[in-house]
């Protein structure tokens, strides 16, 4: 059964109620949750001590109120074992381009090995006692577009993935794939780095944010590798926003051009070739979603993907591929 979002804001909350697209009137509709949690963090629940010390201010409260009133759906914020577009990193919470500080300080630091034992079982905990609490789904914040760093001064995602190798055989994530994270980002119809948002905004400082290629194989590698650790810590989906942002003329979109057989082809124009372009990038997107759920299903069954798109034109394939 589709659903579909209607959304609240209030006290730094966002709830929904998911409605039923085809069912009968009659049946309730799903509670969503949606709890960023700029602030005091879900990760203070002493588990992840010293990196993340227990507030036993918010952390007993914040469980008694779910085990009162617990939602159908609970979404975080960037709550991931590694964050997808910085990997890991101390900061939680919020969402893509808000990192709230940890300890007073800029919370976009890499995570030591150990450190990140740390997190990993703060967020187990977390997860674990959502679950507890009677929530039945839980997921995190990703997107599957973003990146952050500069690639010059080797900082941001650049310095995780020059240490890839401290992490990659303990974390499972696989060899350091080739080449160079800036190798993947989108590409305009000159073959120009292409960003989707201004990527220089003062709160990003001192990085950049890069629009990302999802026909990029080493991006994909990593997408498999932090959704791999979504569903290890027990989360049941991910929570994808900028979902088919996608206006890339990279080599490997054109390849995917050509296997669904629709040639990309930068030097046309109109109508005609934005549709033709919109339908290789969505479908492109589709892919990826499918392939992450079922990298999700391997390790946790009935893992699924959830979806922020709020765009028209491509609304009924991307509902029929996303779970909610």
């Amino acid at each position: 059964m589709k659903v579909t979002l209607l959304l609240c804001m209030f006290a730094g909350l966002t709830c929904a109620k998911a409605l039923a697209a085809d069912g009968p009137l009659s049946v309730l509709p799903i509670d969503v949750v949606l709890d960023y949690n700029y602030g005091t963090g879900h990760l203070h629940n002493g588990t992840g001590a010293p990196l993340y010390p227990l507030n036993p201010d918010y952390w007993p409260r914040f469980i008694a109120e779910l085990r009162r009133t617990p939602p159908q759906v609970l979404i975080v914020g960037k709550e991931a074992p590694f964050t997808h577009s910085l990997g890991p990193i101390a900061s939680y919470g919020g969402e893509n381009q808000t990192f709230p500080a940890i300890g007073g300080k800029d919370g976009r630091y890499r995570l030591t090995p150990d450190q990140t034992r740390q997190r990993i079982a703060a967020i187990r905990k977390f997860v674990d006692e959502v679950h507890a609490a009677g929530v039945p789904k839980v997921m995190p914040y990703v997107s599957l577009i973003t990146m952050f760093g500069e690639p010059e001064k080797r900082i941001g995602f650049w310095e995780f993935y020059d240490h890839w190798d401290e992490y990659a055989k303990d974390f499972d994530l696989g060899p350091r794939p080739e080449g160079d994270p800036l190798d993947w980002a989108q590409r305009d119809k000159e073959g120009k780095t292409y960003f989707k948002w201004g990527p220089d905004k003062p709160h990003y400082k001192p990085f950049r944010r890069f629009t990302v290629c999802v026909n990029h194989p080493g991006w994909r590698a990593w997408c498999h590798a932090f959704t791999r650790w979504i569903a290890r810590v027990g989360y049941d989906g991910l929570w994808i926003d900028n979902a088919v942002e996608q206006r890339c003329y990279c080599r490997y979109c054109k390849a995917e051009g050509e296997r669904i057989g629709q040639p990309l082809v930068p030097q046309q124009f109109g109508d005609l070739a934005q549709r033709a372009a919109q339908r290789v990038w969505l479908e492109s997107h589709l892919r990826l979603w499918d392939e992450l759920r079922k990298e999700g299903e391997r390790i946790r069954p009935g893992f699924g993907i959830y979806v922020n798109y709020i765009e028209i034109p491509d609304n009924v394939a991307v509902t029929s591929h996303a779970d909610l």
